[in-house]
């Protein structure tokens, strides 16, 4: 990018205006208000992946699924597991958590699912947390085979949520005809038992691929596939919690504190999104205020097009 690409005056002025935007922001005294959804990844699920023969799906057990999240209009923290075993209190207020990479639940890591499991908040297990072991924390008996079993992944009679795999998506796309359409490999599952909601099953042998149990004050959802928490159902897991969530339906990628909202259309549409608080939105292009009507604010954006907010708080009267 070097040769003098960042030097026309459109150009130098916008990256201008976006640092100072950014100076003035760090000045401020920060919004108490954060997120209600967190995503904590287990970097030592990573290194045990990292140290072993290559997984034929490592990528998508997060990084990939981070992606669907960023379709789902769901703003999230994202933590890695080290901060918040030192540091529980990090996911105070959380409505949703969701555990990546948990490949093996220790014991001290068993007790923070313990910890968390309270409140009527819904923990969230990403494909294969616990088949290296201490899988009864989460609330789930596994099932894990290791040789090429099929990915294929059809939704339980009367679920209208999204429930295949990205894996499939994408081998479909490449290779529409042939066995290559077909994703094999290690495959996690469920074992049904009574209390349990299976939402989703492997077309190959019915075994349960996405499950919801209600634990006590805990709602806790087992995802079997790689890359199988679809944006809308993550959208809607997470309204369903209680935790903040702007838009329904997805299809807008939401990056935002109690300050800033960074907006980006996925694709053409209509949204009314709903405040996390009573205040002014400032359309950070124009500088000039947007219309706020019932704590919403309307928006019709053309995919791919990108909008910054500046939120200011409105002051109560004494």
């Amino acid at each position: 990018m070097g040769g003098g690409w960042f030097s026309p005056p459109e150009i130098a002025h916008d990256i201008g205006e976006v640092v100072r935007m950014q100076a003035e922001l760090l000045a401020g005294k920060p919004s108490p208000w954060r997120p209600s959804v967190a995503v904590v990844a287990d970097e030592a699920g990573l290194g045990a992946l990292a140290g072993k023969k290559r997984h034929p799906f490592a990528v998508h057990l997060l990084r990939r699924q981070l992606a669907l999240f960023a379709a789902s209009g769901v703003p999230y923290e994202f933590y890695l597991a080290e901060d918040v075993l030192r540091d529980p209190s990090l996911l105070d207020g959380c409505r949703t958590v969701v555990l990546g990479l948990f490949r093996s639940f220790d014991e001290r890591r068993s007790r923070f699912v313990d910890k968390l499991a309270c409140g009527n908040r819904t923990l969230v297990f990403l494909s294969e947390s616990g088949v290296e072991g201490g899988a009864s924390a989460t609330g789930f008996d596994l099932s894990y085979a290791t040789n090429r079993m099929p990915h294929v992944v059809v939704p339980e009679a009367g679920v209208t949520d999204v429930v295949s795999g990205l894996m499939e998506s994408e081998r479909k796309r490449h290779h529409p005809n042939g066995p290559d359409a077909v994703v094999r490999g290690p495959r996690v599952s469920v074992r049904e038992k009574e209390g349990m909601r299976v939402l989703a099953r492997f077309a190959s042998d019915g075994a349960p691929a996405l499950a919801i149990r209600e634990d006590g004050g805990c709602r806790r959802v087992y995802v079997c596939e790689p890359g199988g928490l679809s944006p809308g159902l993550f959208n809607r897991l997470a309204r369903e919690s209680g935790a903040y969530v702007p838009v329904s339906g997805g299809g807008l990628e939401v990056d935002m504190d109690g300050d800033f909202v960074s907006l980006h259309a996925l694709r053409t549409g209509e949204w009314d999104f709903t405040l996390p608080f009573p205040c002014r939105v400032v359309n950070a292009k124009t500088g000039q205020d947007e219309h706020v009507s019932g704590g919403k604010v309307h928006l019709s954006l053309t995919a791919g097009e990108t909008c910054w907010f500046r939120l200011r708080a409105r002051q109560r009267a004494h």
